[in-house]
């Protein structure tokens, strides 16, 4: 019998980009093994420990999810993570080995003021960052130094995903080494056995994740000139918009394009 090679994909994105859609037509099939967001426990840890002013603190999970990102999963012949990408700036040498890097990214007019409508509904009033709050800037940071590796990417974009999704998957899949299915094009909703409980049993999941894991495919976001009301986003915050738009510019110009 011939032995069928693991590939490897990491999905590197920022907030509200339907990133969790794009990971679910992936999870709970057949060979495939879906990881989400393991780098945000260590992350927000870190944060925790550095607001404590913690001198002694040694952060070792890290380390530990490069590891389980490396390992081999028998009977899987694909492998596929998402993670923010702000979680893995600046720690390069724990960014997993042998992986296909893809980056999903989102008009920042829409992600950005999405992204403070959920915060709104979290209730909470400050979140483990780095960067402002909602910026693409370490989606590109992360590009940049995949870039000076001479490591190729993928780039997507959500609104091009949602709409085009079967034109779009079956570029990506062509660009990653496997076999699209249509069965990509649904899925069962709550499927989150791959989950980190921190993710799974937090009172937040359904505000962050709810539309994505009750979702059974992918729904069209709304078009790009569809009018967004940004006074959601606070005004000391709206350099991030600022920030994002020519970076958003910069990446999609070398996104999979569907036409």
């Amino acid at each position: 019998m011939t032995s069928h090679p693991t590939r490897r994909v990491a999905i590197w994105t920022h907030q509200r980009t339907t990133s969790t859609a794009l990971l679910q037509c992936f999870a709970g099939r057949e060979n495939i093994k879906t990881f989400m967001e393991p780098y945000a426990v260590p992350f927000i840890e870190e944060w925790k420990h550095c607001l404590e002013d913690n001198p002694t603190y040694v952060n070792s999970r890290y380390k530990e999810v490069k590891t389980m990102l490396e390992s081999d999963y028998p009977g899987s012949t694909l492998i596929v993570f998402k993670d923010m990408a702000d979680f893995i700036v600046g720690r390069y040498d724990k960014i997993p080995e042998g992986y296909t890097h893809t980056f999903l990214i989102r008009e920042p007019t829409q992600s950005i003021s999405s992204f403070w409508r959920a915060t709104i509904n979290t209730g909470r009033t400050s979140f483990p960052r780095r960067y402002s709050y909602g910026s693409i800037k370490p989606v590109l940071d992360l590009y940049d130094y995949f870039a000076k590796q001479n490591q190729p990417c993928i780039i997507i974009d959500a609104h091009d995903l949602s709409h085009f999704p079967e034109i779009v998957l079956k570029q990506f899949c062509q660009k990653i080494g496997v076999t699209f299915s249509d069965d990509m094009l649904r899925w069962k909703s709550q499927n989150i056995g791959d989950w980190d409980p921190f993710l799974k049993y937090r009172k937040e999941c359904n505000i962050w994740f709810g539309s994505a894991l009750e979702s059974t495919s992918f729904h069209p976001l709304p078009t790009k000139d569809t009018p967004i009301d940004l006074s959601v986003i606070p005004e000391k915050y709206i350099s991030a918009l600022e920030e994002s738009k020519p970076i958003y510019d910069v990446l999609f110009a070398k996104r999979i394009k569907p036409f």
